[in-house]
């Protein structure tokens, strides 16, 4: 890699750095046409992020194009979730782009494994077995919360297993690759794979009780834990671009 993209990668990040904590202030009070602007400056880096990753290492693999997909449903998911706040129609339109987003993900890790790990099993006894303690853990922990997803507890099931999936995939190619060794800086990609998917599922963890929690602060820690977790989850995942190249 060129001096001259380590510096640009460097200055995305430190870009996504500043203008994280500005979206989160210009949301306070609440919601509104400079806070959505932010927002989707934050979202556009890591799109950015994404295109640059695939233009320094000439990756243009159906891996490279499915998770450059999965980025721009992400992007549209920011924007609806963000547009007039609250708005019910607007936030399962949001809830179906995310979910859209996953099912590209997990396509493109699907893909990588194929051309690395051609004997690994979609969803092997371990993954199985994580997911179901990623499904469990998560609505326990959203019951100690008093987390009341009413209506909306299908859909939310639904789109929890999906992010599971992807966040299992993601960790899983992660700590192959690094005790593999197939590539390139493998533990730097690993690293950057294993993070990018934990720092996805801790956004979303933490979205729901944001979402379907009375009374709680919606500015607070845990909007902040929210916020910055997915907007470098998508930097770190957008990075491995530069590196994940299944030929």
């Amino acid at each position: 890699m060129s001096t001259g993209y380590i510096i640009g990668f460097i200055a995305l990040f430190l870009l996504q750095a500043f203008t994280t904590p500005t979206f989160l202030k210009k949301e306070i009070p609440k919601p509104c046409t400079k806070s959505l602007i932010w927002k989707m400056v934050c979202s556009t880096l890591f799109i950015i992020t994404g295109i640059v990753s695939m233009m320094c290492a000439g990756n243009h693999t159906t891996f490279a194009v499915m998770m450059l997909i999965g980025f721009g449903f992400s992007w549209l998911g920011d924007f609806l979730l963000h547009y007039k706040s609250g708005d019910r129609t607007l936030f399962v339109c949001g809830l179906v782009s995310f979910l859209t987003a996953h099912i590209f993900y997990i396509i493109a890790y699907s893909k990588v494994f194929d051309v690395f790990f051609p004997k690994a099993d979609f969803m092997g006894v371990p993954e199985v077995i994580a997911l179901a303690v990623f499904i469990s853990v998560g609505f326990f922990t959203q019951t100690l919360m008093k987390v009341d997803f009413g209506e909306a507890l299908l859909p939310v099931l639904f789109y929890m297993n999906a992010l599971g999936i992807m966040m299992i995939k993601a960790v899983s190619l992660g700590i192959r690759v690094i005790i593999a060794g197939t590539m390139e800086n493998s533990l730097f990609v690993g690293i950057l794979l294993i993070v990018g998917g934990l720092f996805f599922a801790t956004s979303d963890y933490t979205l729901a009780p944001l979402c379907f929690k009375k009374g709680i602060d919606k500015h607070g820690r845990l909007r902040k834990l929210n916020i910055w977790t997915y907007f470098f989850g998508q930097m770190f995942l957008a990075l491995t671009l530069a590196f994940v190249i299944p030929e």
